[in-house]
């Protein structure tokens, strides 16, 4: 592969790695639903677990109504990941930068929970 291809198509290949939510739904006995979303970007897994409420709610004809919303974080340690970061910038080529930028996030560093109804 050519090096400078590599070098412009591995931002592209990130962000299209970290635009990723992992969803599952889950039925509650209350007649309630519970999303699940996890992504290395909290915005990325709060938007897919509101999109996938609405798109569950729309297959039933209804409309999308939260209840509840929780985030959390539960990556490496963010000063740790931080001071990692750093070193590692230092230590490594210009050409390989891209491709090691944040080799350190994971699609499970956020999880976000939402609670929903549909109306």
């Amino acid at each position: 592969m050519n090096p400078k291809l590599g070098v412009l198509l591995a931002p592209v290949l990130f962000l299209a790695w970290i635009g990723c939510a992992n969803t599952q739904i889950i039925a509650k006995a209350d007649g309630s639903y519970m999303v699940h979303s996890t992504s290395s970007s909290e915005s990325y897994a709060l938007k897919g677990a509101v999109k996938d409420a609405e798109a569950h709610c729309a297959t039933l004809g209804k409309r999308f109504a939260m209840i509840d919303q929780r985030t959390q974080y539960q990556g490496m340690d963010k000063t740790a990941k931080g001071v990692i970061g750093a070193v590692g910038a230092l230590t490594r080529s210009d050409t390989d930068y891209y491709s090691h930028r944040n080799s350190m996030d994971s699609a499970e560093d956020y999880k976000v929970e939402l609670d929903f109804v549909c109306k």
